[in-house]
């Protein structure tokens, strides 16, 4: 688990100044923000080792990738469940204002799954416990009757979870092999949609106004968890999801309740745009956090970005709605593969510090796992004997599962 906590400097507004550039190649990654070209060196070699092989070892150095445990539907519901609580979340959740909960790009609904969970059982009030009655009476005449305990299942509370994903069945996303909704998730509390054109895409941002009519009110948690396959180009992945992670933020900057908690999931953190983006998120959250999840593969680039306790006062959302809404019309236009785009006149240099020591250290630790990963790839006696190292591994798993489990108290649910 790696947590960074970027410093909150200032509430001073800086100066709006968005431009937009389409190119023919991915925009570069910055040293100044602690990029280090031995991670695309370490990319291109697991390019070159065979898929099926690349598997297993990324599975067996990652002690923190459990197998799903039923009735858990998908990995996503680990991660979830760890940054919930490390982060306490829904500690200023409100019962009695029916505070909702958005998530976004979520099928088949791991994220779902916990918000249900942490909110049918750990928000009910407690109850004192009834004393103990005898399980059998016995009558003047000797007779034992039998008396069955009955079964008291707590109330569920009336919360409201509204989410929106890629609609699978448009023909359109045939050949995208997107997922469905988990029927274990899906309950009176959910509701789904795919805004207004129905596609479940939040890049149109008439899907994102639709879900504000929608709900009529703002929300207390939005999750982004959305991303794609690249395909071959993994070292691109930061810059093929920009215009989705804007997206994704303009989610939050519209729907989100004043005091309200945002988590969006992202990649790499190395170039320009991405920084501009990261400081947006500064400026309209008291904090903001880089948090790894233990759950969350070593080997990659994923982590997550925990912004707590909105802020952005309404003066300031209506001069960068519309800035922001003038940048994705720009953007859809261009129908480019690549684009950067800066929002400020300029960053503060303490910021980019923060960035740049955070980013330092989480790429040392990533290198690590690939260099380890690659040297067992490599390992003809390690792949020989693979069925063993498995068996002690999933032995040494199930104890570190234990342990996560009691750290963040998921034995006491499910």
């Amino acid at each position: 688990m790696s947590s960074y906590h970027i410093k909150r400097y200032s509430n001073v507004q800086s100066d709006l100044d968005v431009t937009v550039t389409k190119t023919e190649v991915p925009e570069k990654p910055k040293i100044e923000y602690g990029y280090n070209c031995s991670l695309n060196d370490y990319r291109d070699v697991i390019d070159n080792i065979d898929s099926d092989v690349w598997k297993k070892v990324r599975w067996y150095i990652n002690e923190y990738d459990f197998l799903v445990k039923d009735p858990i539907i998908n990995r996503a519901f680990y991660k979830y469940w760890e940054i919930v609580n490390e982060f306490e979340l829904f500690e200023e959740y409100e019962e009695k204002n029916r505070d909702l909960v958005l998530h976004c790009a979520e099928a088949p609904g791991g994220f779902i799954q916990g918000t249900n969970i942490y909110l049918q059982i750990d928000r009910l009030p407690e109850e004192p416990p009834a004393p103990p009655q005898p399980n059998q009476t016995t009558d003047e005449d000797g007779f034992v009757t039998i008396h069955k305990r009955s079964k008291k299942r707590k109330p569920k509370l009336d919360y409201r979870i509204f989410t929106i994903s890629l609609n699978k069945d448009l023909p359109q996303y045939k050949t995208y092999n997107l997922p469905s909704y988990n029927k274990n998730i899906i309950n009176k509390h959910v509701c789904i949609t795919y805004g207004k054109d129905d596609t479940g895409d939040v890049n149109n941002w008439d899907n994102i106004h639709h879900i504000g009519h929608l709900a009529e009110r703002p929300f207390y948690l939005i999750t982004a968890d959305g991303g794609f396959d690249e395909g071959t180009e993994f070292n691109n992945k930061e810059q093929l999801h920009y215009a989705l992670i804007l997206s994704e933020i303009y989610t939050a900057l519209q729907l989100q309740k004043h005091g309200g908690h945002f988590a969006l999931k992202v990649f790499d953190i190395f170039t320009e745009t991405s920084i501009h983006l990261l400081y947006l998120l500064h400026l309209a959250y008291n904090e903001v956090y880089i948090y790894k999840p233990k759950t969350s593969r070593p080997t990659n680039s994923e982590k997550y970005v925990i912004c707590k306790n909105f802020c952005l006062s309404d003066e300031l959302k209506t001069v960068l709605f519309s800035n922001l809404g003038q940048l994705s019309a720009t953007i859809g236009k261009l129908k480019s593969k690549y684009i950067s785009f800066r929002l400020f006149k300029s960053i503060p240099n303490h910021f980019v510090d923060d960035i740049k020591h955070m980013n330092t250290d989480l790429l040392n630790k990533q290198c690590a796992f690939l260099q380890r990963a690659v040297e067992l790839c490599k390992n003809d006696n390690f792949l020989e004997q693979y069925d063993n190292q498995l068996a002690q591994s999933i032995e040494r798993r199930k104890q570190v599962f234990q342990e996560w489990e009691q750290t963040y108290n998921l034995n006491a649910y499910v």
